[in-house]
């Protein structure tokens, strides 16, 4: 089957992109950091606050629709091995060039809110740090080859990751 078989094809090429990624970075790497801490992972469900719970079902549900969005715009996923086939600067595109890390960041956050756990926090830091890396030094000399001045002129008016107040 071809990589333009249609929406349905790329939702589920975004889906299982989307469940890998999930499970190495939200699942498995923050297991293996409790672990190390020598955290009890059912414990830690168990004496958990809703708080942290509502945090990432929210989050879950703003990364789902965003990715929703994402395919439909860009007919690709997120995946840099099957990149969208158009630029998507709409939605939420039009607020931060990388909603999706930023989203993810905050999933791993809520998590060491969840664990209240200083390593996991440590490792959410990590992941945004090599986030910034990958979005600098790959993912936008790419972007930049592959759509040229209206991606530069994206970058001019849309901020990498949050607009400051003072920008409004």
């Amino acid at each position: 089957m071809s990589a333009e078989a249609g929406p349905r094809w790329v939702g589920l090429r975004t889906a299982a992109v989307m469940a890998w990624f999930a499970a190495m970075f939200f699942v498995a790497g923050p297991w293996l950091v409790l672990r190390a801490e020598g955290s009890d992972v059912g414990e830690g469900l168990a004496r958990s606050s809703l708080g942290p719970r509502l945090l990432a079902i929210a989050v879950l549900g703003m990364l789902g629709w965003q990715v929703a969005d994402f395919v439909k715009r860009g007919r690709g996923t997120p995946a840099p091995f099957d990149p969208p086939r158009s630029f998507v600067v709409e939605g939420i595109y039009a607020h931060s060039r990388n909603p999706m890390y930023l989203l993810y960041t905050l999933f791993l956050a809520a998590e060491a809110w969840l664990f209240q756990s200083g390593w996991l926090l440590v490792y959410t830091a990590g992941f945004f740090g090599l986030a910034h890396l990958y979005v600098t030094r790959i993912e936008e000399p790419g972007l930049r080859r592959r759509f040229g001045a209206p991606y530069e002129a994206y970058c001019e008016s849309v901020p990498r990751w949050l607009r400051g107040p003072a920008a409004r």
